[in-house]
């Protein structure tokens, strides 16, 4: 398949070729982008015409299945749910929900839908009913593919949507209504499909991405971002080395940013990414049994894994992982003694790295081909990037080693394009040619970041980003509850987890039992991450004159402050 590759030759260059420095290297480094850009094509179709080259390797034990995927297979099923797409009316800009978990079909929805010029939803599996809700009302998705373990919850929420107009289901569970299974309905299509060419500045995907006021916010990215995400990750996720042999393992859900983007710049470079499924969470011995059968060489996760993963008795000697050559680490702090176990645990360079779903995702990072990592800094800033720590109040910029906000340069091409329906949360993002994070950093006298802390209240579980209020408001809606105030503590697994101060309507007792019951109503509406893993009752909360919880003061009476 034929198309311009002239624009590639900087991103090449990174892993191409030996520069003397870091700073020689990012000094080198300049932005390219192609008049149009269709990030299928690039992820899958230009692969095509080896026919043996692998694309995803699968191991799915809900259907007790497993194989391999060649770059010729992905582009032709992703051809047929194009032309699916097509007969359904799906055009330029319409958007597609997908709740779906570690399969097959998650990639193959994403490319699938790109390719006709609509927008990915993607949607976690551990989403309850209201946050399911929200986010398909929000994004008007008129199309939704569904992994059957959460079909029931989707269909919840359908029955009253008015925008859906047709359902794929992902496995065997009963259809109802328009629902269609989704091998099924695009079997007869043609496996030939010409992609949109559309502009690099095109919509390709919305994150959801909870916020500490307000509803969870649309992070709107275009197509352009894949390109924005290559130099960090060839820096950061490979090394500067995009070695022959390297499958690339990533066991958070992939409906998470930093999942999504490794996924892609796997398949950018040609190379194929383990797609591994239990159907029931993250179980770390098995963890280690997939890296050896597979071969991983690159395993990028969470801290909160890894710690789970550390505590498997003497892994290194039940299981080969040589092959293991690096492992990344993002979405909250990697603590020195995980990343010490880790490095001597898999004999590979450990990489931490610091980014969010507005800048898909990676900013500021390791590279140990060039620069040695330091336990407790998260490296420097990767290739192409501009990072300046602000003043939170008014936005000056600092000095070395004083603590403030992480700002992005407004023109990089990382950077996503608005908050869906959000103008004024967009606007109030950015400042003086910023944008501002809301995350609290340091920079050293030798550039490496240090993580301080968050200007908002957001809650970093296993790397989930979670917003308080939306918490606040499920409970809210308990017949039991009369006011709640949720904040983030310590916990030795996961990093952080939700805690909920409440007040309880007249008539009901502060019981274990009810404890127990509002958690299972949380969890029943949200996500399974953000229920609240401890409750304390309170008699009032504290608030401030305009009615907002005071989350500083709750921190204060945890301890945690």
């Amino acid at each position: 398949m034929k198309m311009s590759t002239d624009w590639l030759q900087p991103y090449e260059a990174l892993y191409r070729e030996d520069f003397a420095s870091y700073d020689e290297l990012c000094d080198s480094f300049e932005w390219k982008f192609p008049d149009t850009f269709n990030a299928a094509e690039y992820l899958c179709d230009r692969w095509s015409n080896d026919e043996e080259r692998v694309a995803l390797i699968y191991e799915d034990r809900t259907t007790s299945t497993k194989g391999e995927i060649t770059f010729r297979q992905l582009r032709q099923t992703t051809n047929q749910l194009a032309n699916y797409l097509e007969d359904q009316g799906v055009g330029l800009g319409d958007r597609i929900a997908v709740n779906t978990a570690q399969k097959i079909e998650t990639v193959v929805a994403h490319l699938g839908i790109w390719k006709t010029g609509a927008v990915s939803v993607p949607l976690s599996v551990l989403y309850g009913p209201d946050a399911i809700e929200y986010r398909l009302s929000d994004s008007a998705a008129v199309l939704g593919i569904v992994d059957d373990a959460n079909v029931e919850t989707y269909r919840r929420v359908t029955e009253s949507n008015d925008s859906i107009r047709g359902t794929l289901v992902v496995g065997e569970a009963e259809l109802e209504g328009d629902e269609a299974r989704f091998w099924e309905a695009v079997a007869d299509y043609s496996t030939e499909y010409d992609p949109v060419k559309i502009d690099p500045e095109e919509t390709m995907l919305i994150l959801y991405s909870s916020g500490t006021t307000g509803p969870p916010k649309g992070i709107v990215q275009p197509h352009r971002c894949v390109i924005g995400h290559l130099p960090g990750a060839i820096t950061h996720v490979y090394n500067c080395e995009i070695a022959d042999d390297d499958i690339i393992w990533i066991p958070s859900e992939w409906a998470w940013g930093a999942s999504i983007s490794n996924m892609f710049s796997a398949l950018f470079f040609g190379r194929p990414i383990l797609a591994y499924e239990t159907g029931e969470g993250f179980d770390a011995k098995e963890a280690f049994r997939a890296i050896e059968e597979y071969r991983v060489t690159i395993l990028w996760t969470v801290p909160s894994a890894l710690r789970m993963m550390r505590r498997v008795d003497d892994p290194a000697s039940r299981f080969d992982l040589e092959s293991v050559r690096i492992v990344g680490s993002g979405g909250e702090s990697l603590a020195a003694s995980v990343q010490n176990w880790a490095a001597k645990t898999f004999d590979a360079n450990v990489h931490e790295v610091y980014g969010l779903s507005e800048a898909f995702n990676f900013i500021i990072g390791d590279c140990t081909a060039y620069n040695k990592t330091r336990p407790g800094w998260f490296g420097y800033e990767l290739p192409g990037h501009e990072v300046a720590i602000l003043d939170s109040a008014s936005h000056e910029e600092l000095a070395v080693n004083e603590e403030g906000e992480i700002a992005i340069r407004r023109d990089d091409p990382t950077l996503f394009k608005e908050y869906l329906n959000q103008p004024k949360k967009t606007a109030d993002a950015f400042s003086d040619g910023w944008f501002l994070t809301g995350d609290i950093a340091m920079q050293n006298e030798e550039d490496l970041f240090t993580f301080c802390g968050r200007k908002d209240d957001l809650i970093i579980s296993s790397g989930y980003r979670i917003g308080p209020e939306e918490i606040e408001e499920s409970l809210m809606s308990h017949d039991a509850i009369a006011e709640a105030g949720v904040i983030g503590v310590p916990d030795e697994e996961r990093g952080e987890i939700p805690k909920a101060f409440i007040v309880l309507n007249e008539g009901y007792e502060p019981t274990d039992q009810l404890k127990s019951k509002i958690q299972s109503y949380v969890k029943e509406n949200l996500a399974l991450y953000e229920y609240p893993r401890q409750i304390e009752f309170t008699d009032d909360l504290p608030r401030t004159t305009s009615g907002k919880v005071k989350r500083p003061v709750l921190r204060s009476w945890d301890g945690t402050a």
